[in-house]
């Protein structure tokens, strides 16, 4: 027996059904709705987005065979909606590039990687890259770098704090 292919998450629908507006109905009758289960969802004035939304999750959740998205999309174009036919579709893609771990956005390094076996640049120790080394001497390099820029720039060392503010640097 054939299985639903590519089932659309449920955050994805509850955006989707915000956005159907007044073309519901059209949509509701090419993903074959009843007419009577047209007007249920319907009748529910008070929040026509959740009404939607569980038209869409029961209607998912009915299908046994097919591509959810391809079938969605072709209901979405023959509703008059072809911008969110285009969403639909845009998602297919999303769900057939699974990689080998879960991405997260904005992560800094691939989760499939194997931080034993990172040399940092700097330290020269193994597990942590340059961006992240906590070595003592990295950091008085860097102070160092600072340092000289700064007696590059006005052509004086910086010795220490000021009495009178503890922002500012002195020189000599």
């Amino acid at each position: 027996m054939p299985k639903v292919i590519n089932r659309i998450d449920e955050r994805k629908l509850l955006q989707l059904a915000g956005k159907m507006g007044d073309q519901f109905i059209a949509i509701a009758g090419e993903l074959y709705f009843t007419l009577a289960e047209i007007e249920t969802f319907e009748a529910s004035k008070s929040d026509p987005k959740s009404s939607r939304f569980k038209a869409l999750v029961s209607w998912q959740n009915g299908l046994s065979e097919g591509d959810a998205q391809q079938i969605l999309a072709k209901a979405m174009r023959n509703g008059g909606r072809s911008d969110l036919a285009e969403t639909v579709e845009k998602w297919e893609i999303n769900f057939d590039n699974k990689g080998d771990g879960a991405a997260r956005s904005g992560y800094k390094y691939p989760n499939k990687f194997d931080m034993f076996d990172v040399t940092c640049y700097y330290c020269g120790k193994e597990g942590h890259y340059s961006s992240t080394c906590y070595s003592l001497k990295w950091r008085k390099r860097k102070l160092a770098n600072v340092r000289r820029q700064i007696y590059l720039k006005y052509r004086k060392f910086p010795v220490g704090r000021s009495l009178a503010t503890s922002s500012e640097i002195c020189y000599r």
